[in-house]
């Protein structure tokens, strides 16, 4: 637990703790006292899970429609642990021009993926910038529609003469 959750626990104890004096202190209608109880533990449960989007840490929402690939990670699958495996892509979204931040987004392993960020990943260890794009595509096997990443090279920004 770092400094940051270890502050949220503490400050979510002691509100707790003021909202309990009240309610056994107080002479408050029982409805209201039971509302400020589930109320601190309402606003404790968002703050923990709110916290890794404030953080940084990765996050599995969708991936931008266009992006520029600014660097990926492979945790595989492992069969005696019993993982699934993830990818971690750090990108940027080609939308958001004027401030330009990556932002880690994590998604589910596959082979086709893997295969694709993996020869993405090496254009990038050569400097050539990757331009990634979402296509929508329908599973055959099982009929939905899944997230399909397409990769090309980025194209050389031409200069005015």
């Amino acid at each position: 637990m770092n400094a940051g959750m270890a502050g949220i626990v503490f400050s979510s104890i002691v509100l707790g703790v003021l909202v309990l004096s009240l309610v056994f202190t107080t002479r408050w209608n029982l409805l209201i006292k039971i509302a400020g109880v589930l109320s601190v533990v309402l606003f404790y449960h968002i703050t923990v899970k709110s916290y890794p989007d404030l953080m940084g840490w990765p996050t599995s929402i969708r991936l931008p429609d266009r992006f520029n690939l600014e660097g990926v990670l492979f945790e595989e699958p492992n069969k005696s642990t019993q993982t699934r495996g993830k990818i971690f892509v750090w990108v940027t979204d080609l939308h958001d021009y004027k401030n330009p931040v990556p932002r880690a987004y994590v998604l589910p392993y596959t082979a086709d993926l893997h295969t694709r960020l993996y020869d993405a990943g090496q254009k990038l260890r050569k400097r050539i910038p990757q331009l990634g794009e979402v296509v929508m595509v329908r599973n055959p096997v099982t009929a939905k529609e899944e997230i399909d990443l397409q990769f090309y090279d980025m194209p050389d920004i031409l200069m005015p003469r």
